[in-house]
């Protein structure tokens, strides 16, 4: 990531580093990532990629070492949170929103520790994603299993049963907890949403967090949901 020099109005969307992304990204065509989870270089990706202390996705990727696996859960990342924070700032500076515009951030990882995100980003509301654990956890060993299969030296590591397996548990029970806890505590923003639901009528629900959370969504959500789609079958 080279965030700096920050990115310019006038040249956002062709600013060089995209394409030298792109190519990069593209040279996972054919491996199972382009099949799970394929992500161009213009399009919204998770914000843990924006953590590049050792506590987002690259720092998080080898949870096949339990030490360092542990060592997040055990300590408090509102620091790199901030740091977060600060890249956001830098990438916005020179690209500010328009009046009354908004961010929309979104990371599966952080809500293992998604109350020190809200220190970090008081102004947030949170918009949670309610989904079947097994189906979670199911899922999570095939994307993980996929994209870091191949920084394993034993084999099937992510298989049913298979050492990986356990981490994976541990890393969705730790998530469940969290944001329950979070939902509960006093003076919360928490927005609840079926993924069954969301998967089935993703323009009607994300309409509706628009309208809970009070904010304007964008006249062309509609078209713009459906190019993702049509995009990602």
């Amino acid at each position: 990531m080279r965030p700096a020099p920050p990115p310019e109005a006038a040249t956002y969307g062709s600013d060089p580093r995209i394409a030298e992304v792109q190519a990069a990204v593209d040279r996972q065509r054919g491996t199972p990532l382009e099949h799970m989870h394929w992500v161009n270089a213009d399009e919204p990706e998770e914000c843990t990629w924006g953590a590049i202390d050792c506590t987002g996705l690259m720092g998080r990727a080898p949870m096949m070492m339990p030490t360092w696996d542990h060592w997040l859960a055990a300590h408090d990342l509102t620091p790199s949170f901030v740091e977060y924070r600060r890249l956001i700032k830098l990438l916005i500076w020179h690209n500010p929103l328009p009046p009354g515009g908004h961010l929309v951030l979104k990371s599966p990882q952080n809500s293992r520790k998604i109350a020190q995100f809200a220190t970090a980003f008081p102004e947030a509301g949170f918009a949670l994603t309610h989904r079947d654990p097994f189906r979670a956890f199911t899922s999570s060993c095939t994307l993980v299993g996929g994209v870091m299969g191949q920084l394993c030296a034993v084999d099937d590591y992510w298989r049913s049963g298979g050492p990986g397996t356990e981490v994976v548990t541990e890393a969705v029970e730790r998530a469940v907890s969290s944001m329950v806890a979070y939902d509960q505590a006093p003076s919360t923003t928490v927005i609840s949403v079926a993924y069954p639901r969301l998967v089935q009528k993703p323009v009607d629900v994300v309409a509706d967090i628009y309208r809970l959370s009070g904010v304007d969504a964008p006249p062309d959500l509609a078209d713009r949901i459906a190019a993702f789609t049509r995009a990602q079958a």
